[in-house]
């Protein structure tokens, strides 16, 4: 409805004041507006019940006669539902109907908007916080933004060896922080951005199922009630955490925290050996922190390569990066001086660490609890650890489906977007399922660590027949020249097929030769036609051209054939 300028004395008048604004909910005789005319201050009332859509004058405006001044929805109006099946009244405002309501806009959520757009399909998408999730604004991309500053005072620090000096380098932790907040706000406009080109709906709120194709967000200025033909829930992960006395003292934090921190610490105890505690130990530690690490399993980063921990672990040693593993945190106290003091059990003794601050860094679990899954009767797996799916990303409820960390199958963004795309895929009834065994993973320790497909322990569960081949970077050129020598390619081949079917990395660029590997393993190449293509020279690509060609004839730049070379046969 138009809400006009109906009666006026005179030529024009300027608006003095404005009541209401756009999202606001009034009632019939409500002031929405005065304005100033020859006859003095009048005012402008809503003729009926409604939501504000939009003020169309700003206050200080000239106004003539039938100038629309406010437009209103008075067809849906905020009222108390009976509750039907529902176990409390529901509140509706604005009413919306979509093809498609994505919940939660990190990159899955966001990711599988766009694409759904591009297909034709009309979608709205509900966040709680900002776009992004916690992968760009508390996750991947800050750490990264750090791990970056960190390497670049390593590298500053190691320049006089190269004839460049630079005279007492220093650590500027607030410009480092604003600097990484600057790369994230970049990228969250970015995506606000690509939604709005792609007529992608925003709704800022949290989500909560009513029905199976029903749903409520929850805005600052009211309710939007949305019904959608299909639904994706995309809420991702939170902490984990420890439930043990002492983690709520402040010098305990979390990963969320530890990205704000303006004021580095001298020390730093980090709970968790995973991918998020050995990055943040790294970065840490390149920044001139006293660095330890408390793993409650036998070793840090279980979920990789066996040939890799070890390595990882000589290197973090070497640095100075103190870890204790098989050692099972039970309390944290205060010290006499205010630190932390992480009290730990191990081979059947109780030990301790002292440090100005601790991380807690345990791993992340789904995030759904808020979102009343019960309304729609979603599944959730046997262990309760995640939303159940099928190779499409759909739940048990036809037109619902979960991706990303909220299902537990890969904590990975980039398995979010692809398992979001696969979603969408279905719902247009194309072809095709997910690939869950061919995602690379990527950890940004220092070295990189990255890997595919599958490793040795995968062959010998699965019962093939494989060999093994691994390249050192010390017989690289590149890595040389980088002075990052560190680590080595290691490639895995089905003896049988004599396709390589898996491959880890740990050293230089690993998070980009990683993706020469996928598709060796994404296609099923065999050695022979792999050790065909060519490697430029000198990258430190070729160190997966040489453990090609060790796979089959031997690397033309190896040392120690035996060491490298494993073959396993099956009988």
């Amino acid at each position: 409805m138009d809400i006009k300028l109906e009666f006026l004395m005179g030529a024009d008048a300027i608006v003095s004041s404005l009541s209401v604004k756009a999202g606001d909910q009034v009632k019939a005789g409500d002031e929405l507006l005065q304005y100033e005319a020859s006859k003095g201050i009048l005012p402008i009332l809503a003729p009926a019940d409604g939501i504000v859509e939009e003020v169309l004058v700003d206050q200080g405006d000239r106004i003539v006669l039938n100038d629309v001044l406010v437009r209103m929805d008075t067809d849906t109006v905020c009222k108390e539902e009976e509750a039907g099946n529902r176990s409390t009244p529901v509140k509706k405002c604005r009413e919306e109907k979509t093809d498609l309501l994505i919940i939660g806009a990190g990159p899955g959520g966001y990711e599988a908007a766009i694409y759904a757009a591009q297909n034709g399909l009309k979608v709205i998408l509900a966040e709680a916080k900002t776009v992004g999730g916690t992968c760009l604004n508390e996750g991947c991309i800050p750490t990264k933004a750090l791990n970056k500053g960190a390497r670049t005072y390593q590298d500053i620090l190691k320049a006089a060896k190269m004839g460049i000096e630079v005279p007492h380098p220093q650590i500027n932790m607030p410009r480092l922080i604003e600097w990484k907040d600057e790369v994230k706000e970049t990228l969250v406009s970015g995506i606000l951005g690509l939604l709005k080109n792609h007529s992608v709906k925003l709704l800022t709120g949290t989500a909560r199922f009513l029905s199976g194709n029903e749903v409520i967000v929850e805005q600052e200025e009211g309710q939007v009630h949305v019904s959608a033909a299909n639904i994706i829930i995309a809420t991702g992960s939170k902490s984990a955490g420890l439930r043990i006395p002492g983690v709520q003292l402040p010098q305990v934090m979390d990963s969320r925290e530890a990205l704000s921190l303006k004021k580095l610490p001298s020390s730093i105890t980090i709970i968790g050996g995973g991918v998020i505690g050995m990055e943040f130990a790294f970065i840490y530690h390149s920044l001139g922190v006293s660095v330890q690490v408390i793993e409650y399993l036998e070793g840090i980063l279980p979920m990789v390569d066996k040939d890799i921990p070890g390595r990882l672990g000589f290197i973090a040693e070497r640095k100075g990066i103190l870890i204790q593993t098989g050692a099972r945190v039970s309390r944290i106290e205060n010290g006499l001086n205010q630190e932390a003091v992480v009290i730990y059990e191990k081979d059947g003794k109780e030990a301790f660490a002292v440090s100005e601050k601790v991380l807690m860094a345990v791993g992340r679990v789904p995030d759904y609890e808020t979102l009343n899954i019960e309304a729609a009767n979603i599944e959730t797996r046997r262990d309760r650890r995640g939303i159940q799916v099928d190779g499409h990303m759909q739940t048990n409820r036809p037109g619902i489906y979960a991706i990303g960390d909220v299902n537990n199958i890969l904590q990975l963004a980039h398995a979010a977007s692809h398992q979001g795309m696969a979603a969408v895929r279905h719902i247009l009834k194309m072809d095709g399922g997910e690939k869950q065994d061919i995602v690379p993973n990527v950890i940004f320790t220092m070295p990189e660590i990255a890997s595919v497909g599958k490793t040795e322990m995968d062959c010998q569960k699965d019962g093939i027949s494989y060999e093994v081949y691994k390249f050192p970077f010390s017989g690289n050129g590149k890595a040389l020249i980088m002075g990052d020598t560190d680590g080595f390619v290691k490639l895995v081949k089905d003896r049988v097929t004599d396709e390589i079917i898996g491959g880890s990395i740990i050293g230089p660029d690993a998070s980009t030769l990683i993706n020469s590997i996928t598709e060796l393993v994404q296609f099923h190449i065999r050695q022979r036609d792999a050790s065909e293509v060519i490697f430029p020279h000198p990258t430190t690509g070729e160190a997966i051209s040489e453990s090609i060609l060790g796979l089959g004839v031997g690397a033309l730049h190896s040392v120690n054939k035996k060491e490298e070379h494993i073959i396993h046969a099956v009988d």
